[in-house]
């Protein structure tokens, strides 16, 4: 794919990336010193106090995808 097709397949759902970066930038410089990251739910970040990140939620499309891209291929953990 080309650059402009990526830039056509992405964007921010309401208002401009800048707002949208802006959201994303307050709520990181926010958290308290007890919320160690921020996670998405329900449409923006939420502070959380967990003490490792959540697994994901995938659905089938995504689960194998996830797989592909993050677990070592068989010729890989074969050279370990």
């Amino acid at each position: 794919m080309t650059p402009a097709e990526w830039e056509n397949m992405s964007s921010v759902a309401h208002g401009s990336f800048d707002s949208a970066f802006d959201r994303v930038k307050q709520t990181l410089l926010s958290l308290k010193p007890h919320e160690r990251f921020a996670v998405y739910a329900d449409y923006g970040l939420e502070p959380s106090t967990a003490e490792t990140l959540p697994k994901p939620v995938l659905t089938d499309a995504r689960d194998t995808e996830y797989r592909h891209h993050h677990q070592p291929r068989l010729s890989e953990s074969r050279d370990r």
